[in-house]
């Protein structure tokens, strides 16, 4: 998801991260993105969609006008 941000046109929105209120680790990202109806975004969910991994894990809705939500979960690397 870090590439598909620098590739979306307006990218600035919607991009949030969920932290631990313990640690204060990233736990889980979300990204509420909307296509705009630029067919750059347009073509990027449609590649996220073609992951059949991907959308079945992290797709968590789609609203009206292309309005997509993504949480992806961040898993603890080991050292």
């Amino acid at each position: 998801m870090e590439y598909v941000e620098l590739l979306w046109r307006s990218g600035e929105w919607g991009w949030k991260q969920q932290r631990n209120p313990f640690t204060g680790r990233v736990v889980s990202r979300t990204y509420q993105v909307s296509t705009g109806g630029v067919p750059g975004n347009e073509a990027i969910v449609s590649a996220l969609e073609a992951n059949r991994f991907f959308w079945e894990q992290c797709m968590v809705s789609y609203h009206h006008r292309g309005l997509y939500e993504f949480k992806v979960t961040i898993t603890a690397s080991r050292s």
